[in-house]
Parts: C-alpha cells; structure tokens; sequence
C-alpha cells in the first residue's frame, strides 16, 4: 500500500543503508517492474548502489527471484534467499507441498550459476531456498545446507533492526501516514547514531573515561557537602533587611 516502508540493513551492523517508500506504480519503473515483478524491483532499486561490490544479498521468499537472481550475477551480487513453491522456474519435484524424504535430507538443483536446494527441515514439510554464491552441494552441521546455514545467519538483520526500534521508539499515535513515516525516520536515526559511534570509535575506552570521570566528580561533590555540611556565613543584607544564611548537606539555600 502506498506509505509503507521498504529498507535494507547490513547483517552484522544492523546498520540501514538504504530505504525507500512504496508509493504504487510509477510511469519510470514500469519496465523494470513487468521484467522483475513490483517485489523484485524494490530489491533492485535498494542495492543499485552496491553493484560489482561483491556483496551478499539475503532475501525473504517475498522478494527472491531467478531474474533478480541472475541480474545480481551479472552486477557483480550474489544472493541468497528463501522461495516460495508455486514459483515457475522450480521442477514439480520441489513443488510439491508435502514430502516423504527422511527428516534433514537434502535435494539440490543446479542451473547455470544458481544452486537450488530442498531441505526437509520437519516432517512433512521443506524448506526451498535458492543461491548464486554457493555452487556445490555441501552439508555443514546438523546435515543442514551451507545455503540454509548461510541464510539462518544473516536473515537476522532486519529482525534485529525492527526489534531495536520498538524497544527505542520514537512512534506516537498519529492518523497522518506522513507523521508515521517520519517517526521511522527518527528511529532509524538512532540506529545509525549507534553504528557510528560503535564502529568509528573506540567505546570500551570512552566508557571508561567517562565512568572515570563521572567517579572523580561525585566524590569531589561529596567532600565539598560534608565541608560545608552546616557552615554558617555571615549576616547579609536582602532588601534591606538582615538574613542568615545556612548552607544544609542538600547544597539549598535556607532563609531565616
């Protein structure tokens, strides 16, 4: 629906990149959405600044296409994502929905320089994912894929994303799509904020410092109050009357 929020975040960082709103059909991306699809599209219009980087892209089965997938190999990408079954491309044999291979067995399928690969993950059901940067059929622990291995460890950034910016909101309720979006805005703010302050500086050492210095000053505080504690000052005029000040250990200035 137009107003919602489509961004990309790095998978270690969690730091996002690159956003974009979804604002429905637009006259200049017709041509890329009838050859990718609208899904697709947005996926390309989020990493268009990272060709021949040799990035990794990790997609939900929402986005993750054999077009898309072969754009990327031709723009120097590779990607890794989840696919859903009804796609055209897969052979009936990965279609279908229910199964009888042995629990944590494994079916690859390799064509041109994408890798496919059904993993029978529960009983009955498998999970199908889809690869451009793994071109064997290799089994890492628990007789799990290296694809679903390298997609169980970074799928998580976007969900690591999402869940720090509900803790650390900025959200109010508001009936303007605008103001929300905006709200996001500030959230994501923050993320970057922390990323930049994590990985361009040294923080252990600053909270040191800092803890250090918060130390010095609160003990420096709490000799000057037991000094001071009841002192009494002289007499001093105050609208033309005389007043006695006494300076209690809670640093307020008493009247009397």
């Amino acid at each position: 629906m137009p107003g919602s929020k489509v961004q990309a975040c790095d998978s270690s960082t969690n730091y996002p990149p690159r956003g974009t709103p979804y604002i429905g059909k637009t006259t200049s991306a017709k041509l890329a959405e009838i050859i990718f699809g609208i899904a697709a599209n947005v996926v390309t219009t989020l990493t268009q600044d990272f060709c021949e980087s040799s990035r990794k892209i990790t997609c939900d089965n929402y986005f993750t296409d054999l077009k898309l997938a072969e754009t990327f190999t031709k723009n120097k990408l590779t990607m890794v994502g989840t696919i859903k079954r009804n796609k055209r491309f897969l052979p009936k044999a990965f279609q279908e929905k229910k199964t009888h291979i042995p629990l944590g067995e494994s079916k690859f399928l390799f064509r041109h320089e994408t890798t496919f690969v059904s993993f029978q993950n529960k009983r009955e059901k498998n999970v199908l994912l889809l690869s451009t940067m793994h071109i064997k059929a290799e089994v890492g622990d628990n007789d799990k894929p290296d694809i679903v291995l390298t997609y169980n460890k970074t799928k998580g950034g976007v969900d690591a994303m999402d869940q720090m910016t509900q803790a650390f909101t900025t959200k109010r309720k508001s009936k303007r799509w605008p103001m929300v979006y905006f709200f996001n805005i500030l959230d994501l703010a923050s993320i970057v904020a922390k990323s930049h302050n994590l990985h361009l500086s040294k923080p252990q050492q600053r909270l040191q410092k800092l803890t250090g210095q918060l130390g010095s000053k609160s003990n420096a505080h709490t000799a000057m109050q037991k000094r001071i504690g009841k002192q009494k000052l002289s007499a001093i005029d105050v609208n033309g009357t005389f007043a006695k000040i006494t300076l209690c250990s809670s640093a307020k200035i008493v009247l009397s």
